[in-house]
């Protein structure tokens, strides 16, 4: 059912790149914003992208989630998401859709401020552009705790780049748990797989949800980011095997010689 055959040379190959790959955000870029103006723009934006999201992600991804019931348990007080990273457009658009009658900041690369129509509404959709320097980080770590506070789900999306119905999990570091150790947040993981249907050749994607998973509080720091890291991936690569097919086949560049 593969469409085509894709070649990496590391898991860090980007295949959706942009014009604006390198951007890097302003010195005085804000995280927040404060004035009423903007928090109702804001609001008004979110719903209508949850909603024209939602719409895109069921119709033309099939998408489905399953286990979102599994929120309850730390609804409203601030949690993170982790997911792996599978769809350039309806990725932005899932957290959302899991986050239900609550609200979903997902963090996001400088470079999607750059795409046309999407990118200025990114932070008014509760984005949060990862920062350029350290000089940035304060201000972005504080933006987020205010999130955290407000009982927000950050979504994270550890594998950086985006691999078009990927059924692989690719590795990602333990520092990608640095927030979730840092603030004693509970976590979850959002694994999306790829299933036939019955009619067409785009497959169903499904979403699962695992958690919540919590920091060990009787490890130093670095031990509870890698055992955190461990139990995401873990609850990630059990989920991938509910895939049965690839849309778009990933291998390894050295593997494109054998072929004949």
């Amino acid at each position: 059912m593969a469409t085509e055959t894709r070649y990496y040379t590391s898991y860090a190959t980007d295949f959706v790149t942009s014009k604006t790959q390198d951007y890097r955000l302003p010195a005085d870029y804000q995280w927040q914003h404060p004035g009423r103006a903007f928090q109702l723009t804001s609001s008004l934006v979110y719903r209508l992208a949850g909603f024209a999201g939602s719409l895109y992600n069921r119709v033309y991804l099939h998408e489905r989630i399953v286990g979102r019931e599994k929120l309850r348990a730390t609804r409203g007080r601030g949690a993170f998401l982790y997911l792996n990273h599978t769809q350039p457009v309806g990725d932005a658009f899932t957290p959302m859709r899991i986050a239900g009658r609550g609200r979903a900041s997902t963090v996001a690369a400088p470079a999607n401020l750059g795409i046309p129509v999407i990118g200025p509404l990114i932070a008014l959709g509760r984005g949060l552009v990862l920062p350029s320097g350290l000089h940035q980080l304060g201000r972005f770590t504080t933006a987020m705790n205010q999130r955290l506070e407000a009982g927000d789900l950050i979504a994270i999306y550890p594998e950086a780049h985006v691999w078009p119905y990927a059924t692989m999990i690719r590795p990602f570091v333990s520092g990608s748990l640095h927030y979730p150790v840092a603030t004693n947040r509970p976590v979850y993981a959002a694994t999306s797989t790829y299933t036939r249907r019955k009619y067409g050749k785009r497959p169903r994607k499904t979403v699962y949800i695992d958690g919540p998973f919590y920091p060990d509080l009787s490890l130093r720091r670095s031990e509870r980011q890698e055992d955190l890291a461990q139990k995401i991936s873990a609850a990630m690569q059990t989920r991938a095997q509910q895939s049965n097919v690839e849309y778009i086949r990933y291998r390894p560049v050295a593997e494109r010689s054998t072929v004949k």
